[in-house]
């Protein structure tokens, strides 16, 4: 008589002292500090997005007021040269004038680059 016997072994990783228990434990924690650092860098994205929107109205109504204090002293050094010519100011008065209405003028020019950069800026990181 003759027998045969087949034998199947089978390896269940169950008492590998919970090493796969833990490495899927330390694999989920990972996974769920990576979700936290992920909403940290969006609302960080989305706090600067808003700064910079706030900085470009600030800067928009910086130009505008820059532009109406060059008006103002365009005016104000028009009559200056009106006083200075009928000589009821001495130079000093009217150099006066004139140098506050370069300050003006470099003011608004400086305030319309600002602008322009930040749009530039916003416009490569933001759209």
């Amino acid at each position: 008589m003759m027998f045969s016997f087949i034998y199947i072994a089978l390896r269940v990783p169950l008492f590998d002292k919970f090493a796969t228990r833990t490495n899927l434990r330390m694999v989920k924690a990972e996974m769920q500090t990576q979700s936290v650092k992920i909403l940290e860098i969006e609302k960080t994205l989305k706090t600067e997005a808003l700064k910079i929107k706030t900085d470009l109205i600030n800067l928009q109504q910086k130009v505008i007021t820059a532009n109406l204090s060059v008006v103002a002293h365009k005016e104000a050094f028009r009559f200056s040269t009106e006083k200075f010519n009928a000589g009821k100011i001495s130079v000093y008065e009217h150099l006066q004038a004139k140098q506050k209405l370069a300050n003006s003028q470099s003011q608004s020019v400086q305030a319309k680059y600002e602008l322009a950069y930040k749009l530039a800026v916003y416009d490569y990181y933001y759209r």
